[in-house]
């Protein structure tokens, strides 16, 4: 009897000890998985434009997120017309021409990727390195002219996001000045008192 209570009792100490083994081994497990909080984030954008201004980001990406301030080498932001119009400018990340050797400065923003899919008449997507001031590289896309025109400033309203936003983020002032002198160089907008949309824009160039 004695034998037998014993091997009965050494079988119990095994089981807990195997389930506390099993129990921690999941925990640690658990553990060395990747987190990921901010799950659904998964693209990155950059904003180099008009989207540098908060309000305006939020008002298109509600859910952004901003990571970092950063910078695309060899480009240039230039205002354009759309290729065969001239009623308006816009931004253009420019990397052809004079773009060389220059910079264009912005901010990386995280968003859920459904905002991927969203089209603008004159814009197409395009992919850039951008080099973050926390010292990583983000593989980001971000909107530039299809088919870029004559140079031409855009409507106030749009303009005024641009210098807004930059004052925000603390940009440079030589860079803030390279900026404002793109816009100086590029002809009058004809429309330039255009109202800002009361709501989010469509696809439509007439909506922006």
């Amino acid at each position: 009897m004695f034998v037998h209570i014993g091997r009965l009792a050494v079988v119990r100490i095994y089981f807990v000890v195997y389930v506390h083994v099993y129990v921690l081994a999941g925990a640690f497990d658990r553990l060395a998985e990747p987190q990921n909080p901010q799950r659904g984030f998964e693209m990155y954008y950059f904003g180099y434009c008009t989207w540098l201004n908060p309000p305006e980001l939020h008002r298109y990406f509600p859910e952004a997120k901003v990571v970092t301030k950063g910078y695309v080498a060899n480009h240039k932001l230039e205002f354009h017309a759309a290729a065969g119009r001239a009623d308006r400018g816009w931004c253009h990340l420019s990397n052809t021409g004079r773009a060389w050797g220059n910079n264009v400065l912005g901010i990386v923003v995280e968003h859920p990727d459904h905002h991927f899919e969203e089209d603008y008449d004159d814009f197409e997507r395009c992919f850039v390195s951008v080099r973050g001031d926390d010292g990583k590289v983000y593989d980001c896309w971000t909107y530039r002219m299809s088919a870029p025109g004559s140079a031409m400033r855009p409507p106030n309203f749009y303009w005024n996001h641009i210098p807004e936003g930059m004052k925000h983020w603390g940009f440079p002032d030589e860079y803030v000045r390279s900026v404002l002198a793109m816009y100086e160089e590029a002809a009058a907008c004809p429309r330039a008192d255009r109202p800002n949309p009361s709501t989010v824009p469509g696809r439509s160039a007439e909506t922006r």
